[in-house]
């Protein structure tokens, strides 16, 4: 088995780095395809669900941040196949996707509660701050459980 050689810590971190792998590939194309209709989706959830009263974010003509966020989400897929893929030479490069989603949480927690307090910032605070806590967690103990 290719696996045989890893601890379990390894193991349980290249599943999720599969995971993120097909996870980040679906974001990617929903983004790409219908960046409206998620943005209203999560406003919809919002509004229905929590009773979350704000003004609803809309979706802009100019797709500026979409190419962005397409762009870094395909940059993310591309890290988790090569890191799954030869996996003890390349796990480090699964600290770029403990970076961009530090610092997307970061981000949209600032926008959460310096600009305005919208249901999709603290979705996107949610969401990429769990993405980074797990990644870090599942990442340090992979790296230390090779280490002892």
């Amino acid at each position: 088995m290719k696996e045989a050689g890893f601890t379990k810590q390894e193991r349980n971190f290249l599943t999720l780095i599969r995971i993120w792998t097909v996870l980040f590939l679906l974001a990617t194309t929903v983004f790409a395809l219908a960046p409206d209709w998620l943005l209203l989706y999560v406003n919809a959830i919002g509004r229905s669900i929590f009773g979350w009263r704000e003004t609803v974010l809309l979706p802009g003509n100019e797709r500026f941040w979409v190419v962005l966020s397409v762009s870094m989400l395909a940059t993310l897929t591309y890290i988790c196949f090569v890191t799954q893929h030869d996996f003890l030479r390349n796990m480090d490069y699964a600290k770029a996707i403990i970076v961009s989603k530090l610092v997307s949480t970061l981000g949209f927690i600032f926008c959460f509660a310096a600009l305005e307090q919208r249901f999709i910032y603290l979705v996107g605070a949610l969401v990429d701050g769990m993405i980074f806590l797990i990644t870090w967690y599942s990442y340090n103990a992979a790296v230390k459980s090779r280490s002892r």
